[in-house]
């Protein structure tokens, strides 16, 4: 009986894994090939139950990734490692020039009534900065004396 509890284990485990891989994003199934094996034995770790269980799977990711934070974030700033290949299967979405607003924050700009030259201003002027805690976007701040 032990040998068929070992398989619907592995069995689940695959299942969980394949569901929580389809859900990520490319540049996650990005990492999440990249520290694969880190992110099975921390699955490994939790209690049988919890193993087949793809928030399980979601939250040993997340761990594994932010250990490895600094690590994805230099190789995503100097496009090497696994940052710098392009995907070679499903869809590839090129960046829109910085003068311009994507579909999504035109339709944000309508729906909040803000002005989209506004925006687009504000957009052009944000600088993405890096911390120890995370990312953040930086604004110039007027100062008055």
């Amino acid at each position: 009986m032990q040998g068929v509890a070992g398989v619907a284990l592995q069995s689940g485990m695959m299942t969980a894994e394949m569901y929580f891989v389809q859900q990520l994003s490319g540049r996650d199934q990005k990492i999440y090939r990249k520290y694969k094996d880190e992110v099975v034995k921390t699955v490994n770790t939790f209690n049988v139950q919890t193993r087949v269980m793809p928030q399980s799977w979601f939250n040993a990711f997340i761990y594994v990734k932010g250990l490895h934070d600094l690590d994805i974030q230099k190789a995503e700033s100097s496009s090497t490692d696994f940052f710098s290949e392009t995907p070679s299967r499903g869809e590839h979405h090129e960046e829109p020039p910085a003068d311009t607003l994507t579909d999504e924050e035109k339709a944000v700009c309508k729906a909040m009534h803000w002005s989209e030259e506004g925006y687009l201003k504000q957009k052009k002027q944000q600088v993405l900065m890096q911390s120890s805690k995370g990312s953040y976007a930086r604004y110039p701040v007027k100062t008055t004396t």
